[in-house]
């Protein structure tokens, strides 16, 4: 059985308290979506703090 990594994309944001938090945006399988989807979200929400993990497709 042959796998690939994931990339999934996080919005980091202040939560209650001024703790730091993450909203999962999107999931993708090829890392160039994901890097696309960025920028667009980028363009649309500049001041937006974005984290991009790479994991295996089964963990979550």
């Amino acid at each position: 059985m042959s796998w690939r990594w994931e990339y999934v994309v996080y919005e980091m944001y202040k939560g209650l308290f001024g703790r730091t938090k993450e909203r999962r945006l999107r999931v993708f399988n090829d890392r160039t979506d994901a890097d696309g989807y960025v920028t667009n979200y980028l363009k649309l929400n500049p001041d937006a703090i974005i984290r991009i993990q790479q994991r295996v497709p089964w963990w979550d």
